[in-house]
């Protein structure tokens, strides 16, 4: 019964003209943003597999119109996914259509199967937009980190720069068994370990010894980890 309920409300979302799954993940910044769940798009990998399940079994019986039915939903469903800005949701959409060519597959086998051929021809391709994710995700450490985005462009004290580095790192501390003081001290014997090897990448890269004589060594840093972090995104 409860297979058949959720099959049920499957059904009405595939034919539903408005579906709005959007997290708006795009306005959220620091710790909201790299500490976000996305439960309901792993939970539709479950999802895909129980309509795969159905298919078959109304392929075993003849059922074609219903396994029809049963595969469109499960498209409907991944190309409600893959309107997500992550590229997790862009991965499992894809793996949801994969799914469903797999009953498409067993389907065309099946003795009787009516012609699918106009069916899949209206089949948008691709159902996913990969493209589209990459690009959001690479601007994806500024947001989780707002403190590398104007490194370069504004100049505080040294102790404003520590404050503004120290707050941005330490809700990493919840994730794991850190106390708050404890990663702020990591964080200040991290800065002064990694200060000389930032400033020679900085040199390196085209920044002259007196601009950088100019900027507090916190800001170095962080100037080096938002490039560094820029080009392993790129």
């Amino acid at each position: 019964e409860t297979q058949t309920a959720v099959l049920g409300e499957l059904h009405t979302m595939a034919l539903s003209e408005v579906v709005d799954l959007d997290h708006h993940i795009r306005d959220l910044q620091g710790v909201e943003l790299y500490g976000y769940l996305l439960p309901d798009v792993q939970e539709a990998r479950s999802l895909a597999r129980l309509l795969r399940l159905r298919a078959l079994e109304q392929l075993d019986r003849k059922d074609f119109a219903g396994a029809v039915s049963t595969i469109s939903d499960g498209y409907r469903l991944s190309s409600l996914i893959a309107t997500g800005e992550t590229l997790i949701e862009q991965l499992v959409a894809i793996a949801i259509g994969q799914i469903m060519e797999d009953s498409i597959d067993r389907a065309i086998q099946t003795p009787g199967c009516p012609n699918l051929y106009w069916a899949l021809a209206s089949l948008p391709r691709p159902i996913s937009k990969i493209r589209d994710s990459v690009q959001f995700e690479m601007h994806f450490l500024t947001r989780a980190f707002p403190v590398l985005a104007d490194a370069e462009q504004v100049n505080y004290p040294e102790e404003v720069w520590r404050k503004k580095w120290v707050d941005s790192l330490e809700p990493l501390g919840q994730f794991s068994n850190d106390s708050s003081n404890r990663v702020s001290l990591a964080l200040a014997m991290a800065t002064v370990g990694f200060m000389e090897p930032a400033r020679q990448r900085l040199l390196a890269s085209g920044y002259s010894a007196e601009t950088l004589a100019g900027m507090q060594p916190t800001q170095i840093v962080i100037v080096d980890t938002a490039r560094e972090l820029q080009r392993m995104s790129d």
